[in-house]
């Protein structure tokens, strides 16, 4: 009796669900990378690889809460760019309550809220650099 009760319990710890493979774990560790990087077309490569990931039957954790920060530091980018960054930051707040499942120290409505008064470049366009001697000039026409 013992013997097929320890036979079926280790038969059923090899049905057990399983982690996610390595593979699944170094594709999540490269998308956060790129995160880190914060180049615009690196932020794109990680909501994409966040993107694969949260929409998988079991999630790899942190999964959600990534998608969500690319989708907003995307948002801000753009902004910071002079590209219109509506469509983003509303593809953001979609993201929101998905990445709210676990707590986290800062609420990531409030980053959210926080993401929107951000400004950004109104032109599109750097400014212009001033040379010393056009500054020169300039001084010595006004006396």
């Amino acid at each position: 009796m013992r013997l097929r009760f320890l036979a079926i319990a280790i038969l059923m710890a090899g049905c057990a669900p399983k982690g996610p493979s390595p593979q699944l774990i170094a594709e999540v560790a490269k998308a956060d990378a790129l995160v880190r990087q914060g180049c615009y077309t690196c932020l794109k490569e990680a909501l994409a690889i966040f993107d694969k990931h949260a929409a998988a039957k079991v999630p790899i954790p942190g999964a959600r809460e990534g998608q969500f920060e690319a989708a907003l530091l995307i948002a801000i980018r753009e902004k910071e760019l002079g590209i219109p960054g509506d469509e983003s930051m509303a593809r953001a707040l979609r993201l929101l309550p998905a990445a709210q499942d676990k707590p986290a120290p800062v609420s990531r409505r409030a980053v959210y809220d926080a993401a929107q008064l951000i400004i950004g470049d109104t032109t599109g366009l750097e400014a212009k650099p001033v040379s010393a001697s056009v500054i020169r000039r300039s001084l010595a026409s006004t006396n």
